[in-house]
């Protein structure tokens, strides 16, 4: 069974269009996060194509009202002072940016709620978000034999973030802007298996 988690609705309906009549695949307009409740969620409230700037400004919605500030600059500025370009994308950001209230629910929740006992893979792109939802997870109860989060937008927090995963018995590897965590024990038991 999949359960895919996207909490702004438009998004949403998206994936229900998307996956509608797949029995093993289950979908929630949630955000996750450390506690139940409702949150900000700092997005982008336009069609940044309809406005002839890039379609993924549209991705870069989040529950850190930062993303678009400090990460922002830390990151994709960094990024774009290095390629030579000038686009003032964070400035249309900021001139489009809605704040929507959104459900949450922490995984554990979400685990009950579709009786899910084991997770195979927990795919996450939080947009900086990442590290506060992992250290939610009690690994002695939930270990996920794969965890893939997106890396580069922890920044002070990514050192902690590796040492917590390390410690649960995590394998780390990096690629592109996201680490692959691999529970050591599944690459024990898989080490015969490779050509």
């Amino acid at each position: 069974m999949v359960v895919l988690v996207e909490p702004v609705a438009s998004y949403f309906e998206q994936l229900q269009a998307t996956y509608s009549g797949l029995t093993t695949v289950r979908l929630e307009n949630v955000a996750i996060a450390e506690a139940e409740g409702e949150r900000d969620l700092f997005r982008l409230g336009v069609n940044p194509v309809d406005h002839g700037q890039p379609e993924w400004l549209a991705q870069l919605g989040s529950l850190r009202r930062d993303r678009m500030t400090e990460l922002w600059s830390r990151y994709e500025q960094e990024l774009f002072d290095r390629e030579g370009r000038t686009d003032d994308l964070r400035g249309f950001w900021h001139a489009h940016q809605v704040i929507e209230r959104v459900r949450c629910l922490t995984i554990h929740q979400l685990m009950e709620r579709h009786g899910i006992a084991q997770l195979d893979l927990l795919q996450m792109d939080a947009e900086g978000y990442d590290y506060s939802i992992l250290k939610t997870i009690d690994f002695a109860l939930t270990r996920p034999h794969f965890i893939n989060y997106e890396r580069v937008l922890l920044h002070d927090d990514e050192p902690a973030c590796r040492a917590m995963l390390t410690a649960a018995g995590y394998a780390l590897f990096d690629w592109g802007q996201d680490t692959l965590c691999v529970a050591v024990d599944q690459l024990d038991r898989n080490k015969g298996l490779r050509a």
